[in-house]
């Protein structure tokens, strides 16, 4: 009888360390799958952005900053659009969304060309602080707009800065300059 419990115990513990083994490779499979599935994501997002630079005819220009390289002006508005948004904190999916149908008024654009358009936006502004990244794509509106399209460019920035509900006196600031340098 004493035999047979202490054979009992090893079929115990031979079973247990299975499933413990079992339970760690499972673990490792889920983690390499996660692991997997975020590099996927951001393999496509770069194929977006790389895409949307294709199409706008976006050129690198060897050490130039990005944000001196604009020449289009839709980039560099839909860039100051984004950078005004996230004055009062992290982009919501909303104020992407309300940036992209923005642009697409604004433009008369398709709406792949305006989630294009926020595509490039949003990495020219990503790095910078708000106030530099409209300071200085600011840039590349004055001169190259007529009246008309700058009043509706501002009317533009007061809709994405009340996305979030209302206009911070930082947010009502930048409109007001950006009034007073596209005149």
């Amino acid at each position: 009888r004493k035999e047979s419990s202490a054979a009992s115990d090893v079929y115990k513990r031979q079973l247990l360390g299975l499933v413990s083994l079992l339970t760690v490779v499972g673990g490792i499979i889920f983690w390499l799958r996660m692991v997997s599935r975020a590099t996927k994501g951001a393999i496509e997002l770069t194929d977006d952005v790389r895409a949307a630079f294709r199409r706008f005819g976006f050129t690198a220009k060897s050490q130039t900053d990005p944000l001196d390289a604009v020449d289009d002006p839709r980039v560099a508005a839909v860039g100051i659009f984004i950078a005004l948004a996230r004055m009062d904190g992290a982009l919501s999916k909303e104020q992407i969304s309300g940036i992209r149908n923005e642009s697409a008024l604004l433009f008369n654009t398709t709406d792949h060309e305006a989630e294009d358009l926020a595509v490039i936006g949003k990495w020219l502004v990503q790095e910078r602080s708000p106030e530099e990244a409209i300071r200085r794509l600011t840039r590349h509106l004055v001169g190259r707009v007529s009246a008309n399209e700058a009043q509706a460019f501002i009317r533009s920035a007061g809709a994405v800065a009340a996305l979030e509900g209302r206009i911070d006196d930082e947010q009502r600031g930048t409109i007001e300059m950006l009034r007073r340098e596209l005149r």
